[in-house]
């Protein structure tokens, strides 16, 4: 990890104590002169966390003598945490946040988002909190005072128990919040290079068409043996290399060149086998040719499909004049013949 890095792993620290900290000292101002017994309780209880945690802070002027990791303190001090409520913490409360972020990175992934789904911060903070070896090296942290002058609620044991439990839990959420954030800009870097190149294979195909020379605009040629469209055909392969294998051409379309050009060929052939064949040949000549096999030519297509269109008005014309129950009767007759 980088000096930076740690760096940032030290003011997440620090950041979790002193939010902490705070909470601590808040209830035990609000709720120490309280009527009610138990709240009294809890706020002593309060007041002996915060100053637990006074254990973990250093001042700026400790931290920049005694700190054995000076390039960790650049990130703390570029934050006024004179003016604010953040703390410095220890050397080694840096060295705790340094395995607690190792712990929350090894289950704050991409893999565990997609194991465990919903469930994930719960999954998550409960192995964080039952971390065996975390909790041990928690607790060396603290100084802990004699068991019997103290009240046996307000144990220093119980209290960095606790203590443990509520930075443990500030800390993973707060982890949970970076980790859904940097997610969601990742998720959205690649959504928006999915569209990018979406638009680009929707502009090539565009391109792709606007640059074909259609089998109308060669019919409708008047030039000597299609001089023109012989021009055009050639800038547009140049152009695009690729267009007659692509779907802007049908087969029988390059059938139709082919003729054009008086080039050979199978009609089983393939559609790439015919490209590269009128590919070669238009590059090597000066015009077309074969002019009239092109001008003479149907639309490729346009005859089957006025046939079937024949076909069907005749049927229709048919069963018109047979009329709807004579049509009936004679279906009925088929099927149960």
């Amino acid at each position: 990890m980088s000096a930076e890095g740690k760096g940032n792993v030290r003011y997440c620290g620090a950041w979790a104590i002193a939010k902490e900290r705070h909470r601590c000292k808040e209830y035990f101002k609000s709720n120490i002169r309280s009527s009610d017994p138990g709240v009294r309780k809890k706020a002593k209880e309060a007041y002996a966390k915060k100053e637990l945690l006074e254990q973990l802070i250093w001042s700026s002027g400790m931290a920049k003598e005694e700190s054995k990791y000076q390039d960790t303190l650049n990130v703390t001090f570029s934050w006024t945490y004179e003016k604010g409520r953040l703390v410095h913490i220890t050397d080694q409360m840096f060295e705790w946040s340094l395995e607690l972020e190792q712990g929350r990175v090894n289950l704050l992934n991409n893999q565990s988002l997609a194991t465990n789904k919903e469930d994930l911060v719960s999954i998550t903070l409960a192995r964080m909190l039952d971390n065996q070896q975390l909790k041990h090296k928690w607790k060396a942290l603290f100084s802990q005072r004699e068991n019997e002058n103290c009240d046996e609620s307000l144990c220093d044991a119980d209290l960095i128990a606790q203590l443990y439990d509520d930075v443990i839990t500030r800390y993973v959420k707060m982890g949970v919040g970076e980790f859904l954030r940097d997610f969601r800009r990742d998720y959205k870097l690649q959504k928006t290079e999915a569209h990018r190149k979406k638009v680009v294979e929707k502009k090539k195909k565009k391109d792709l068409i606007s640059s074909k020379v259609t089998m109308t605009s060669i019919r409708s040629d008047s030039s000597t043996n299609l001089k023109e469209s012989h021009i055009r055909l050639q800038a547009m392969i140049t152009e695009q290399p690729l267009i007659f294998q692509s779907t802007v051409y049908s087969k029988d379309e390059l059938q139709l060149l082919c003729k054009g050009y008086g080039l050979a060929f199978k009609r089983s052939e393939s559609k790439a086998r015919l490209s590269e064949k009128l590919t070669t040949k238009i590059q090597a000549s000066g015009d077309v040719p074969n002019p009239a096999a092109l001008r003479d030519a149907t639309q490729p297509g346009s005859s089957g499909k006025t046939s079937i269109q024949f076909r069907n008005k005749l049927l229709n014309d048919h069963f018109s004049r047979m009329g709807f129950e004579l049509l009936r009767y004679k279906i009925m007759e088929t099927v149960f013949a």
